[in-house]
């Protein structure tokens, strides 16, 4: 462990286990079958094993099928989900990976449940699926985005964001993790007393500390051995009525698939 690292983002072990949980689950399947739908990177054949791993515990099994990141057609893989028909899928990549990927399943009719990794939650994801493509797509996250729930981080971020002319962002989920990184730093500052170093925070850090968000994030603990970050997650759709995130439970809902 790093005195000098602490991590301040949603990890792929931990998206894997609360997707696959969340969902095995909702559907009520046992032996459940997934595939990812991911780009061809290294990283994704990575999020395919932890995948693997928590789809094992529950007596599964898991496949992989990748597109090229400038993909503009997929329906060689679209086809291969037809193919394995999969209970639920995941996805991997970036926000084209989804947007190409729900449009396409929709086009043949596909109504299997998909769950992507948390970078691709924006609204401009979902606006360029539409709603009928997306009544299927959701996003697991550690942290809540903007308009999503009525907590105290919430409606304190939202009006910062309103305040300094951000309301666009306020949403995306790159722009809350932000806003909880800086909470964690402002935290750890005080830690480090009224006239802080370089060397007291340090110290202060790594004795271990709870960064609290006021619900944005369920609380980050950080321990002596233990800088890995946010642990606890949970599932997200969106309401194209209202024009906001939901969230599927409570970060506790989820505790259970996290071990």
């Amino acid at each position: 462990v790093s005195p000098l690292v602490y991590g301040g983002f949603c990890t792929y072990p931990e998206m894997a286990k609360a997707g696959v949980g969340y969902f095995t689950d909702k559907l009520k399947v046992q032996n459940p079958k997934v595939m990812v739908v991911s780009i061809e990177t290294a990283g994704g054949v990575e999020y395919a094993q932890f995948i693997a791993d928590a789809v094992k515990k529950y007596g599964g099994t898991s496949s992989l099928v990748t597109m090229k990141i400038t993909a503009a057609d997929v329906t060689p893989q679209v086809l291969e989900i037809i193919k394995q028909k999969p209970d639920f899928i995941t996805i991997y990549g970036v926000g084209n990976t989804a947007i190409l990927t729900m449009k396409a399943m929709h086009q043949y009719g596909l109504k299997i449940p998909a769950f992507g990794i948390s970078y691709l939650m924006s609204p401009q994801i979902y606006a360029a699926i539409g709603p009928e493509a997306s009544a299927q797509y959701n996003v697991i996250s550690c942290f809540t985005p903007g308009g999503a729930d009525d907590s105290a981080g919430n409606k304190e971020m939202m009006a910062a964001a309103e305040k300094y002319n951000h309301t666009a962002m306020r949403e995306d989920i790159n722009y809350v993790a932000g806003w909880v990184a800086g909470q964690m730093a402002a935290q750890a500052l005080q830690l480090a007393g009224p006239e802080p170093t370089r060397a007291k925070l340090v110290d202060a850090m790594s004795k271990g500390f709870t960064v609290n968000s006021n619900g944005l994030a369920a609380p980050i603990v950080f321990t002596p051995t233990d800088h890995s970050g946010p642990s606890s997650f949970r599932m997200f759709g969106y309401d194209y009525t209202a024009k906001k995130y939901v969230a599927f439970g409570q970060f506790s809902d989820y505790d259970k698939y996290m071990k």
